[in-house]
């Protein structure tokens, strides 16, 4: 009798045994199940933070590229040729033009000019503006009557002027290296639609 209790314990104690090491089996099976999973979930996590990233530098790509076309209606970059403008502008300096609707006596302003079919872009400064009378003597500049210095960005000496009145929507310009410059003493007063803009200090 003792001895079948005992083989009936030993069988207990064997399928308890077995039983306990396939529970440490399934236990570490789910445990790795789990890992691959927590990892699976990780690079998932991952993607999805790339994605939101890459979604956030397209968006602050297009807001730029928004504001760049939004200033390139209002700016214009160019690059001063010759030396009409000295010595306030020197020959290759790049300029910075903002485009706006009011133009004022002593605004430096890029200008549009036609000869024939040619088109090309000036550099000059607005010395009256539209309803003003220009004009020039012995090298003296006035505007309105009212004499004009003009010695701390000028050279040269400026060539007599007849008395005239700016049209109504119309600019007169010179050069500021005066006996070097193409400018209104040439082709007369421009209208204010062929400015490109003011140049920004």
């Amino acid at each position: 009798m003792r001895k079948k209790l005992q083989e009936k314990k030993k069988q207990w104690m064997e399928w308890l045994t077995g039983l306990f090491a396939r529970g440490k089996e399934l236990i570490k099976t789910v445990r790795e199940h789990m890992a691959e999973l927590s990892r699976e979930q990780e690079l998932e996590e991952r993607k999805i933070q790339a994605l939101k990233r890459m979604i956030r530098y397209a968006g602050e790509l297009l807001l730029v590229l928004f504001v760049f076309c939004a200033l390139m209606q209002h700016v214009w970059i160019g690059q001063v040729q010759g030396a009409s403008m000295r010595p306030t502008y020197q020959d290759g300096q790049f300029i910075l033009l903002l485009r706006g609707k009011e133009y004022n006596r002593g605004d430096v302003v890029g200008v549009e000019y036609s000869a024939g079919e040619e088109k090309t872009t000036l550099l000059k400064r607005i010395i009256a503006i539209g309803g003003d009378v220009v004009s020039c003597k012995y090298g003296q500049l006035y505007v309105n009557g009212q004499k004009i210095s003009e010695s701390d960005h000028t050279v040269g000496k400026t060539s007599d002027i007849p008395a005239q009145t700016v049209p109504d929507g119309s600019v007169y310009l010179l050069g500021d290296n005066r006996e070097h410059s193409m400018d209104s003493r040439s082709f007369g007063c421009m209208s204010c639609e062929d400015i490109i803009g003011k140049v920004v200090h």
